[in-house]
């Protein structure tokens, strides 16, 4: 099996301005960055984009991400599939190409320049070909001009190779503190502190669901009024393979959690320092420090959003697991925003990019969900009583809805949410949204990578593979392997 995802494009129409700049742009200086203004000639935009299918082969691009059927249908975590950095390696001016691989080791191109590219021996020395990679970042972690290696990985965390300046890479995964068995799923970068130098924030996903487990045993009480665990398969609740893994409610019974995310602090000494949740860096509300959150985390991204010069947290969330908006205090902490700030989300939160869409000086959000633009898939891919039951008690003042969600800010660092109005609501089941000016008309467009090896949404497949297994007694693997009537996407 091999993915391919696809690329929607969705081109901005928003401009105020028209005309041609014929002198260069004057910059002018504000508190955290500098502007300019420009003018656009729309009359001489393009009816369609000049883009050129380019043969990967022909470029010296070979990569393909393979996935074995039977170990995706084992654990159908392993579809959400992997990524790739860019970024320049060797120093030569050009950019580089990591792609990350599941059931293929990691493989890094050198661009040879013209479209033209190489591939590097064992990636460099960061093959990674004993793990199941899933994203990759390319940035300066020690300081000394070259941009060093992070990959996040199924069971394996993030991982650290330091570059040598040549594109050569040396593992320091160990001796920086980052070795973990955690569920990896991507990465974000940025100086929290504001000490110069960068920290890392990990989202972490579940390294296996019960859904492709055999039936679990457990063992439960009610207290008080509230149902509590008391061991899983034999492990008491305490124990860290179980702690925070469930939580229950009387209409849906047992629900599944994530694994809470890891960030690290670089203090600049060659070692992260790892930090747990509830010693002070994430705040609920000024002076209560964040409980654990066990939530479905897929990515994340650090960027100043409200202009005060540090960078604030967005964490995209899957299923249940509320999205996360957390703003830096220019003191190393943060402070949840979510809400009042933002008042809806997406349910199914995969990926999201930030810019100013309206141009009113304010970062706004763009976060991707997996609603199809076809009225006939979007009757088939439905929710049924029995799987909606798990979000009905979500908070009440901050709604989930299973769409794309387009958050654009207002004054005072508060959102609107106006995805259905600028017809961005759906683009398939979508994972990473780019913002990026391809038609060079001053406004940035939206690309969009989408699909799924299996259309597990479908809920007519669903209905028959259940009555089917009802029916027939099905084993264990009998039903994993019923999976492959569900469509591609």
């Amino acid at each position: 099996m091999s993915f391919m995802p696809h690329i929607m494009i969705l081109l901005g129409g928003c401009c105020w301005l028209a005309g041609q700049a014929a002198e260069p742009p004057v910059w002018s200086p504000g508190s955290n960055q500098n502007l300019t203004f420009f003018s656009v000639d729309l009359a001489s935009k393009p009816d369609a984009l000049p883009l050129e299918n380019k043969d990967p082969q022909k470029a010296g691009i070979d990569f393909i991400n393979r996935l074995d059927v039977q170990r995706s249908l084992r654990n159908q975590i392993l579809l959400n599939g992997s990524g790739l950095a860019i970024g320049d390696v060797n120093g030569d001016d050009l950019p580089d190409l990591y792609f990350c691989g599941l059931d293929t080791p990691n493989a890094l191109y050198l661009n040879q320049g013209q479209w033209s590219f190489e591939r590097a021996p064992q990636a460099g020395g960061a093959e990674c070909a004993d793990q199941s990679s899933t994203g990759a970042l390319l940035a300066d972690m020690d300081g000394d001009d070259d941009l060093d290696l992070l990959v996040t990985a199924h069971r394996r965390g993030v991982r650290l190779f330091l570059n040598n300046g040549l594109g050569l890479f040396e593992e320091g995964t160990h001796d920086w503190g980052l070795e973990s068995m955690q569920a990896g799923a991507s990465m974000a970068l940025g100086d929290i502190q504001g000490n110069g130098w960068l920290d890392l924030y990990v989202v972490h996903y579940r390294n296996d669901t019960l859904r492709d487990l055999p039936e679990g045993q457990f063992d439960i009480r009610m207290k008080d009024g509230k149902y509590e665990l008391l061991s899983y398969n034999g492990l008491p609740a305490d124990d860290p393979r179980v702690q925070g893994r469930f939580h229950f409610d009387r209409t849906s019974g047992i629900l599944e959690n994530g694994e809470p995310d890891q960030l690290y602090l670089n203090r600049g000494e060659g070692k992260m320092t790892p930090i747990r949740w509830g010693e002070e860096v994430f705040f609920a509300r000024p002076g209560e420090p964040s409980k654990i959150p066990y939530d479905w985390g897929l990515s994340a991204m650090l960027q100043d959003i409200n202009g005060d010069g540090a960078p604030d947290l967005y964490v995209c969330n899957d299923f249940q697991s509320p999205d996360r908006f957390w703003i830096n205090q220019n003191d190393g902490t943060f402070l949840a925003a979510l809400p009042p700030r933002i008042k809806q989300t997406s349910l199914f939160s995969m990926g999201l990019d930030m810019t100013d869409v309206d141009r009113n000086g304010h970062r706004d959000l763009f976060v991707v969900d997996m609603l199809s633009r076809s009225h006939h898939r979007r009757l088939v891919q439905v929710m049924d009583g029995a799987a909606f039951q798990q979000f009905r008690d979500t908070r009440s003042d901050l709604p989930q809805t299973p769409r794309n969600t387009l958050l654009m800010q207002q004054a005072k660092g508060h959102f609107a949410e106006l995805a259905t109005f600028a017809d961005v609501a759906a683009s398939e089941w979508s994972w990473c949204p780019i913002f990026i000016d391809l038609d060079l008309d001053g406004y940035e467009d939206l690309l969009i990578t989408t699909g799924h090896e299996r259309d597990a949404q479908n809920a007519d497949v669903a209905r028959s593979l259940d009555a089917m297994a009802a029916s027939q007694s099905l084993s264990h693997p009998q039903k994993l392997a019923s999976r492959r009537a569900f469509p591609v996407l």
